[in-house]
């Protein structure tokens, strides 16, 4: 079971939009019925026209999520994706399937949403409720059921190396820490609150990549401002990191040495309630705008100069219940895998 959608950001009938600003098309004949109209009354029916116009699009006229192909493996129970960005590859490992899995396949899907994927090399581990990251250089999946830690080494074309065991997480426990987030920064590997047998975490680490791929040590830096699991995370390219969960979201920012500012509580979206389960990541960065995708309803919201919200600029209901997800942006258009559906 999985499935990746693109929402597609524009406007029907109409110029496209770029992001920040709506952009209108007006019928002359709309405005200038009467040539014995004078300029005055024509100024106000153009101002009318804008308005309403502006008013009907909602900002940025409700994009429609579109297929674009399939994942692997249609039928799996749980699976984690990961679009790494410097190689504009993207990578499924189905994770349980009426039993555990251990198939890894990836896809450059290219401008073109061709999603065409080929088998690569299987990770041994055991992966339930397991997490995906990836460098650029080599793909990360972490945190398991039993507390699996390991890398891989990226090819050129997109396939990976061997897994190689890593550094463990910095709490040894049975069922292992899942249900985390993670992702790589600036040569960093972050890892962010999680589930483990007693309940949840709200720690926050991170470990330095080595030169081989490799994990160091792990150093605890800012915690969570509460405990969570399933939950999702995106950061910038200048370190601003934003964390979703349930009707919460958070806004921190990581400092040159790699850790991580206070969390700063966000304005509240109306009718989040968010929650991937035992997908990847449910949010994304596109521009000066944050995407959270729930199950049924996805939220764009606008971020300001210093990268913190703004505003909720409009909500859109999703053609279908995504379930566990993962969402990645790419070419101007973001995208969802879905346990939903095994359709793109």
């Amino acid at each position: 079971m999985g499935a990746s959608r693109c929402l597609r950001w524009g406007c029907d009938g109409f110029a496209p939009l770029s992001f920040g600003r709506v952009v209108v098309a007006l019928s002359s004949h709309e405005i200038m019925k009467s040539t014995t109209l004078n300029l005055s009354i024509s100024l106000r029916i153009l101002l009318c026209a804008v308005t309403l116009h502006a008013l009907t699009l909602a900002g940025f006229a409700l994009p429609q999520y579109v297929e674009v192909g399939t994942l692997p493996v249609p039928t799996a129970d749980q699976r984690v994706e990961v679009f790494d960005d410097q190689t504009q590859v993207l990578y499924s490992i189905p994770t349980y399937a009426n039993g555990y899995q251990h198939a890894v396949y990836y896809c450059r899907p290219g401008t073109n949403n061709v999603f065409t994927w080929t088998q690569t090399t299987p990770n041994p581990d055991q992966l339930d409720f397991g997490r995906a990251s990836s460098s650029g250089t080599h793909l990360y999946f972490n945190g398991t059921y039993i507390s699996g830690s390991a890398f891989a080494p990226i090819n050129g074309d997109g396939s990976i190396r061997a897994w190689q065991e890593t550094t463990p997480f910095p709490i040894s426990t049975f069922p292992g820490w899942s249900l985390h987030q993670e992702f790589v920064f600036n040569g960093k590997f972050y890892l962010l609150g999680g589930w483990h047998g007693g309940g949840l975490y709200a720690y926050a680490y991170y470990a330095t990549i080595q030169g081989n791929g490799s994990l160091g040590a792990f150093v605890q830096t800012t915690s969570l401002p509460r405990a969570m699991a399933g939950h999702s995370a995106a950061v910038s390219s200048d370190g601003k990191l934003y964390v979703g969960y349930g009707t919460n979201l958070y806004f921190a920012q990581i400092a040159a040495d790699g850790t991580i500012g206070p969390f700063t509580a966000q304005p509240a979206v109306s009718g989040m309630n968010h929650n991937i389960g035992t997908g990847n990541n449910g949010m994304a960065l596109l521009g000066n705008l944050l995407v959270i995708v729930d199950g049924t309803t996805t939220f764009v919201c606008r971020l300001n100069a210093s990268g913190q919200v703004d505003s909720l600029t409009t909500s859109i209901t999703n053609s279908r219940d995504f379930g566990a997800r993962y969402v990645y942006a790419n070419n101007g258009n973001i995208y969802v895998t879905s346990t939903a559906t095994g359709k793109v």
